[in-house]
């Protein structure tokens, strides 16, 4: 236990693949309207938790990209600098091997022995190829309590199991306590004096312009004269690709190599090309349901047979936001950008900027509600 040291524990807000069911681990998604929100509640709640103390604390992060961008977004509101942030890996999320990025469903149809060990031992039983078991992570949590200095105030943005695993390795419990916590994305923990106290963060109203300052967040205000907010200008799509490379291939390549190049290039998707046109693409979800789940061997199966035939495109010069009511409507996550007949890139969800999605936020929400209800 370390009790001369004071912690303020919270999960980074929901990500896509929460709210799909996948066992993110070490791979990312990005966070989700709903996620961005609880971090807007983490922040007000913060700030009437802690008052002018808040600045006595460092903001730690872990280096993966959903709990970073949490972090940034959170020390917006807390009027730290966001270039303070400290990546700290010994706090990232349990690695799920091969399993990274799949649902259970999808996982106990693919490695349904190794599966079932790990239900019947959840806590010891690590996944296959470099996964780590929650015993593993349980020593990674003790290691970093450790290392901590004696006085330190630290606010950290971390996961779900690494989360339950602070608090066990805090409070000295057994090992299968880890398995009964809970990793809320709706409230924080306090970590002082060898005690634990959980915080609610309540649904805070949407966030406005005048809560997000320069930075990654930013939004344009005025202030002074009463004239409010400013509309924010339309910026064009291609102002905010960020893949400098263009990863592409025929559609005779083969679904191997095509992972490798994604990988080589820690994207997700590659661009099919044929006699000089776009003819397709190839995501990571063809990847699990066109060729993992339909059994089909990567090292054999051509790309042009498992591919998305003529995809959609947004142009170079269009507004973000026409850009992310498509990517909304259609569910894309890799949307390839076109100059005339030229492809000159692909946007994915995290090179969309916050602002952008903060100023969308009712208007997809409205559209998401009239979606269930008419289904």
């Amino acid at each position: 236990m370390r009790s001369d040291v004071e912690i303020i524990l919270l999960r980074h807000g929901e990500t896509v693949w929460n709210r799909e069911g996948r066992f993110q681990g070490v791979r990312d998604s990005p966070l989700t309207m709903r996620g961005i929100r609880q971090v807007h509640a983490f922040g007000h709640a913060l700030r009437a938790h802690l008052g002018r103390e808040r600045r006595e604390f460092r903001l730690v992060s872990s280096p993966l990209g959903r709990a970073w961008q949490t972090a940034v977004l959170l020390a917006e509101m807390l009027d730290v600098d966001p270039l303070a942030v400290v990546r700290d890996d010994l706090v990232r999320e349990i690695s799920w091997g091969r399993w990274d990025g799949l649902t259970a469903v999808e996982i106990d149809r693919d490695d349904p022995e190794i599966w079932r060990r790990r239900l019947d031992d959840a806590f010891a039983e690590a996944p296959p190829h470099g996964g780590e078991s929650r015993a593993d992570v349980l020593a990674r949590a003790r290691e970093w309590l450790q290392r901590l200095e004696p006085g330190a105030r630290i606010i950290l943005v971390a996961h779900g199991t690494f989360n339950r695993a602070l608090r066990c390795a805090y409070l000295d419990l057994p090992s299968s306590a880890m398995l009964e916590l809970d990793a809320p994305q709706d409230a924080f923990f306090h970590l002082a004096r060898g005690r634990i106290a959980r915080i609610a963060a309540a649904s805070a109203p949407r966030p406005s312009s005048a809560h997000w300052r320069s930075g990654v967040a930013a939004l344009t205000c005025t202030g002074g004269q009463g004239r409010g907010e400013e509309a924010m200008p339309q910026r064009p799509v291609r102002e905010i690709l960020s893949r400098e490379v263009l990863v592409s291939g025929p559609p005779e390549m083969t679904v191997a190599e095509a992972a490798r190049r994604m990988a080589e290039h820690c994207c997700g998707s590659i661009l099919v090309f044929e006699g000089g046109r776009l003819a397709g693409i190839f995501t990571e979800r063809d990847l699990t349901q066109r060729v993992v789940a339909a059994g089909l061997d990567p090292r054999t199966t051509p790309l042009g047979r498992v591919m998305t035939r003529d995809p959609d495109v947004v142009a170079a010069d269009a507004p973000v936001a026409e850009a992310i009511r498509l990517m909304d409507e259609c569910r894309y996550k890799h949307l390839p950008v076109v100059e005339g007949d030229r492809v000159i890139g692909v946007l994915a969800p995290e090179d969309v900027p916050v602002s952008e999605l903060l100023a969308l936020g009712e208007e997809l929400e409205e559209r998401h509600a009239l979606a269930e209800r008419m289904w």
